[in-house]
């Protein structure tokens, strides 16, 4: 069994050292009469291992032609191993690339999404009441002068609505600043739901808050500033286990209208017929009119109606 013959280690390593050819006659290992031809397989001065021809059975070493043919295969044959792991090599590292690749551009990706969503909430934050999450005061007149600018280029109508929470300070004295928080945020809810999607609700300052009315017209522009000033009347408030109702005032002024020329006139309508909504009694919309009168199209009796009183507590 040829396979069973050993090689020998010593020479192997003198001719990794030497990078030159050994042949040994005679005996080697346990055998008589073999005979060992060595030779380094050597490539760009780098051995890369060696060829090992070992003779058994009384057969001698290879002669001097036959040696000079292996030695003239062993360049060849490094050269191949050196290429084979060459491009292992080139084959590992573009692997490493890829999957290096790979997770830069999910880190990228991760990154990306989360300064996105660093940037919408930041955007948020500057367009946002921290304490209502409504619109806050500058965007909400920004959003005015832009509505009016698109509304007279396309001559459409749109309407602003100002209220005021009434007797607010009450709230405060009688519970405290958290409850008059509590019932900001309850009334700016209230308002955000009670219109569409597409209007834009907003606290202008203080107990003060805004609603623009998309496409809408003065009639309908009262009808939802009644159902808004009804439905804050209706709600119960609770706190610390004390129950109560609020109430509220609305100015209405749309565009456009004769009188109003610009989103600071528009603003200053809503705002002065608040004032005489408060003046009549609170718990009332009033509607601007250009010729002075300060219930637009509404009656007193329709008036009445809409300035029923409610208790500011529930027994």
């Amino acid at each position: 069994n040829h396979a069973s013959v050993p090689y020998n280690r010593s020479i192997v390593d003198r001719v990794i050292v030497e990078a030159k050819p050994v042949v040994v006659t005679g005996t080697v290992g346990r055998r008589r009469g073999g005979s060992v031809a060595c030779l380094p397989l050597v490539s760009r001065s780098a051995i890369y291992g060696v060829m090992y021809i070992h003779a058994v059975d009384g057969a001698g070493i290879p002669e001097k032609p036959h040696l000079m043919l292996l030695e003239g295969l062993s360049g060849p044959a490094a050269l191949a191993i050196e290429n084979a792991l060459v491009h292992a090599k080139v084959k590992s590292e573009e692997k490493a690339l890829k999957k290096a690749r790979r997770e830069f551009e999910k880190e990228v990706e991760k990154r990306t999404a989360e300064l996105i969503e660093v940037n919408r909430q930041l955007k948020e934050l500057s367009v946002t009441d921290g304490l209502t999450g409504l619109y806050n005061h500058r965007h909400l007149v920004h959003m005015l002068e832009a509505e009016y600018r698109r509304a007279a280029r396309y001559k459409r109508s749109f309407a602003f609505l100002m209220l005021d929470i009434d007797h607010f300070k009450d709230v405060n004295d009688s519970f405290g600043h958290p409850c008059g928080d509590a019932v900001l945020q309850s009334v700016g809810q209230i308002l955000k739901s009670s219109v569409r999607g597409t209007d834009i609700v907003g606290r202008y300052g203080g107990d003060e808050m805004a609603v623009i009315l998309l496409e809408t017209g003065p009639k309908m522009a009262l009808r939802v500033a009644e159902k808004l000033r009804r439905q804050i009347a209706e709600h119960r408030f609770v706190w610390e286990g004390t129950s109560f109702r609020v109430t509220v005032s609305i100015g209405v002024a749309g565009a456009p209208e004769r009188g109003i020329d610009d989103w600071n006139d528009l603003l200053n309508a809503a705002d002065g017929v608040l004032y005489q909504a408060k003046d009549r009694g609170r718990n009332t919309v009033l509607a601007f009119e250009p010729d002075g009168a300060t219930a637009g199209s509404l009656s007193e009796s329709q008036l009445r109606l809409f300035s029923t009183p409610v208790a500011t507590t529930d027994p």
